[in-house]
This record gives structure tokens, sequence and C-alpha cells, in this order.
């Protein structure tokens, strides 16, 4: 399970809250804690943001470490990037991310 919000700060100015969440199946051992920015391109309209983006996700953390994936829903790629600290052997998932305009605490 990931869940997190953040903020939209859009090229052409303007900036809105964001919020998603979503489920994972996968095998790894261990724990960190992260911050993550995501890229996102080919993005006209806000709206089209707010959508089910299946990924995979790999992760290896020893100490500190570094995580990147690939979403991509239509047109719209996001790349989430992620750095942090923890200890995590390495896994892999796959699932996917619900992008909304109001926090949920439903997972899917």
């Amino acid at each position: 399970m990931r869940c997190g919000n953040g903020t939209l700060n859009r090229k052409t100015g303007g900036s809105r809250k964001v919020y998603w969440q979503g489920p994972s199946i996968g095998w790894d051992l261990g724990g960190n804690a992260s911050k993550v920015f995501t890229l996102i391109y080919h993005l006209k309209n806000t709206e089209d943001l707010f959508q089910r983006y299946p990924g995979v996700d790999g992760s290896f953390y020893f100490v500190a470490g570094l995580g990147v994936n690939y979403q991509q829903a239509g047109n719209v790629i996001l790349a989430p990037i992620r750095t942090g600290v923890g200890l995590r052997t390495t896994g892999a998932n796959i699932g996917y991310l619900h992008y909304n305009k109001e926090h949920s605490w439903l997972p899917l």
C-alpha cells in the first residue's frame, strides 16, 4: 500500500493539492522512509492527472537509496523519483496509484 499527498506545480503557473493511494503486490523485505517528486509528461489538462496509473516498481536501500518507476495512462506519463533512508532488500512490485483531488482512506 502506498499513499501520500503533494502539490502539483504547473510550469504555466498555478498549483493544487494532489492525493494518491494504491495497492501493490510483490516481494521485498525491510523498510524505508522517503521523499518523492514526480516528473509529469504530456499533461495538457490538470484534470487528466486524476486517474489510475498502473506500474512496476523496484527498489534497493542500504542506509540510503533511490527508487524510480514509470507509470503511464493514455498519453500522460509519470516518473516518481524517491530518495530516502532505510534497509530494504532488492524487491519488485506491481500495482497502481490512483491520483485524487481529495483525501480518501480507501486504498482502491
